[in-house]
């Protein structure tokens, strides 16, 4: 399933953490580690990353997709090994490094959802884990959008919206069902919030899928120059979207203790 063009493959965060644990954002003890389906601090709480995108380089040929794999140890396509390669390559210089892998848009073994998003496609993270070399320092980081990126099958489904919890769950979510690793959901956004359009709907009931699965994201985008999605902030580069502001705040305001 073809991205936007304007996407980021790695996206900066310029903002925002939130801790869901019994301390304020500020005593997050780094460095981060996971355990389990969550990401911890030193002190072994649970910590939840939420924050927004930067959109600035063009990185459309390096989102995984189209011939790239999941689980095939084919060292052409395999996306897996790549990923491996590269977090050991960074934990050799940089140990206490949390290593987030997205997924790929198809060719995985036993895939059972058709489609997917460039770099949403973590059905084989499971089957077939990444495997580094240190322990306790993997996030897998799918993306997610609506029908205005694309009209894709799913957005023109009789079924929808109600058919789109069981797709996050194959696609990524039942990573964090059955323990096997943390999500961070790499990037979603779009233009429409509203209850009244297909996009609106869609964006709607994934931040509150996020909201109830108390899952980690990076939004995108901040700026407004990225075609399909807008930003978070209007043309002028000053004034806040609000629809987007007021759907984003609810999960964006670390716990009041």
């Amino acid at each position: 399933m073809k991205r936007p063009r304007s996407h980021a493959a790695a996206a900066v965060v310029t903002a925002l953490i939130a801790v869901m644990v019994a301390a304020s954002a500020d005593e997050i003890r780094p460095p981060l580690s996971t355990r389990g389906a969550k990401i911890v601090d030193r002190a072994g709480r649970p910590v939840i990353l939420r924050g927004i995108s930067w959109f600035g380089m063009e990185t459309e040929t390096h989102v995984p997709h189209g011939a790239a794999s999941w689980g095939t140890d084919d060292p052409r396509t395999d996306f897996r090994l790549a990923a491996e390669r590269c977090g050991d390559a960074i934990h050799a210089v940089a140990p206490h490094w949390l290593i987030v892998v997205e997924g790929v848009e198809k060719n995985v073994p036993g895939q059972q959802l058709p489609g997917h998003w460039w770099g949403g496609n973590l059905e084989g993270a499971k089957r077939f884990p990444v495997r580094l070399k240190s322990e306790h320092r993997l996030v897998y980081s799918p993306h997610e959008y609506g029908p205005g990126v694309h009209q894709a099958e799913w957005f023109r489904d009789p079924a929808f919206p109600a058919n789109l919890p069981d797709r996050w769950d194959k696609g990524f979510y039942f990573l964090v069902r059955e323990q096997v690793a943390p999500v961070l959901v790499g990037e979603f956004g779009g233009r429409e919030t509203g209850p009244d359009t297909p996009e609106g709907i869609w964006q709607r009931a994934f931040v509150e899928f996020l909201r109830e699965k108390q899952l980690g994201f990076i939004y995108w985008s901040w700026n407004p120059n990225s075609g399909d999605t807008g930003g978070l902030v209007a043309d002028d580069w000053r004034t806040l979207v609000e629809p987007k502001r007021a759907l984003l705040a609810p999960l964006l305001e670390a716990p009041r203790h």
